[in-house]
């Protein structure tokens, strides 16, 4: 079985600071998998910038801009607080969608059994046309929309995992019954 482990260090770029959603999270995914012996045994790639009309597919051509203008015009922050920009934020987006992108078409085309993205910026907050809880292109539904369209897939299912629920994601595809978005995250009503 190869699986597919895409990283990047343009990814450590998108400088947060001191916010929980680091750089530092990477790094740990990657010394943990270094420890414990199984990175020799994945096919570490990459991946590509994606291109725009790539991240266009879902996102507006609006949203796209303002979030290469936040980066090279020096803003800190894009939409809400949590959305911290820095000047390889954009890049790093771009990379991000590329390699899930990459991965899904190397998984496609049975290049690749599976692929796991250790990406950043994380994505499935991130809505059409604005940022939210440190996303700003939705990845894995950029990812399904590209099977959808690109390559011929009628059926596609998201499972997320994560103490949030991921927003962005369902509301992209609440109204579309060929992708299942199944979300399990914390509720503090429970």
């Amino acid at each position: 079985m190869s699986t597919g482990f895409y990283t990047n260090p343009i990814y450590l770029t998108h400088d947060t600071g001191a916010h929980p959603e680091n750089a530092s999270r990477l790094r740990a995914i990657e010394q943990h998998l270094e420890a414990e012996g199984v990175l020799s045994r994945l096919q570490t790639r990459s991946g590509r910038p994606a291109e725009a009309h790539e991240v266009n597919l879902l996102h507006t051509r609006k949203h796209i801009d303002r979030l290469e203008d936040a980066a090279s015009g020096g803003a800190t922050m894009l939409d809400t607080p949590d959305c911290v920009v820095s000047p390889g934020t954009y890049e790093a987006a771009l990379h991000a969608v590329g390699a899930v992108l990459d991965a899904v078409v190397e998984v496609s085309d049975r290049q690749l059994d599976n692929a796991f993205c250790a990406a950043r910026p994380p994505g499935h907050h991130a809505e059409r046309d604005h940022a939210m809880g440190f996303c700003f292109f939705n990845n894995i539904a950029l990812a399904a929309e590209f099977l959808a369209r690109e390559l011929g897939y009628s059926r596609i299912a998201i499972v997320d995992f994560d103490v949030h629920h991921g927003n962005g994601t369902q509301h992209l595809f609440e109204e579309r019954p060929d992708v299942l978005f199944i979300s399990t995250h914390q509720d503090p009503r429970t």
